[in-house]
């Protein structure tokens, strides 16, 4: 499953926790947002969400509301069960693959995170809402190696009311890099030591897929995401892809900060 979730994101939410509100001795946050792809004349939503902790947490779970289809049919809570974000015992998603993406949009509603705390086996309980946030992918123009330092510098179209962007590098299931947060439609992805997250390694000529996400906050003041568009393309590793729609080389100029 791919593990979309941005780092930074999580990084920065951790340095502006507030206190857990339930009796357990987590120090925590969360947040639940939607995915929209486009397929075709076709848009796809896919439920994800994150949590983070200053503690190791374990057993953490997303409940979905309950509520009243359009056919009136009264639909159960569910529970869904969230993975370690890169291997780290601290920040856990809800991870996105193909299959997870469907035409209707996720349950509006206030949904429940659990988790347990691994020092003390206390449990914990927060909540997010989720509301109808929409922001359309557009369009990918440049994806181009840089075979000197081992990496990508990519470029995009605007995407309409997307607050910022960021670029990810896939292998398979695993994520390996990503770009920083950027406001222009740019961004770099390196790998160090042509390695990725989790000690990876990644070779010319090996399968990657990229992905481009533009996000939108809950508010401007927040850090929690309401939700994001996304733009895949698959290339090996060491070849390039300039779209026949992209501008001059001149006007999509890219940023070269590092990405890790």
């Amino acid at each position: 499953m791919k593990q979309t979730l941005e780092t930074l994101v999580i990084f920065i939410a951790l340095m502006m926790l507030n206190s857990c509100t339930s009796s357990s001795s987590l120090d925590w946050d969360v947040d639940v947002y939607t995915k929209i792809r486009k397929d075709g004349n076709d848009t796809l939503y896919a439920l994800t969400a994150y949590a983070y902790s200053y503690q190791n947490i374990a057993n953490v779970t997303l409940d979905v509301p309950a509520y009243t289809n359009e056919e009136d049919e009264y639909i159960q809570s569910k529970t869904l069960l969230m993975s370690k974000f890169v291997g780290q015992d601290k920040s856990w998603i809800l991870p996105t693959n193909n299959g997870s993406y469907v035409k209707e949009f996720p349950v509006i509603g206030t949904y429940q995170f659990s988790a347990t705390n691994v020092d003390d086996s206390s449990s914990g309980v927060k909540e997010n809402t989720l509301g109808q946030s929409i922001v359309l992918p557009t369009e990918i123009y440049t994806i181009v190696y840089d075979a000197e330092n081992n990496s990508y510098k990519l470029t995009w179209n605007w995407m309409t009311s997307a607050a910022n962007y960021r670029a990810y590098v896939y292998k398979g299931d695993v994520m390996l890099s990503q770009s920083s947060l950027s406001r222009d439609p740019n961004g770099v992805i390196t790998l160090t030591d042509g390695k990725g997250y989790n000690n990876v390694e990644v070779n010319n000529g090996d399968a990657v897929m990229f992905e481009i996400v533009g996000n939108v906050y809950e508010s401007a003041s927040s850090t929690r995401l309401q939700s994001q568009a996304s733009m895949t393309y698959n290339l090996n590793w060491g070849e390039s892809y300039t779209s026949p729609s992209a501008p001059a080389a001149s006007s999509s100029a890219a940023t070269t900060s590092s990405a890790r």
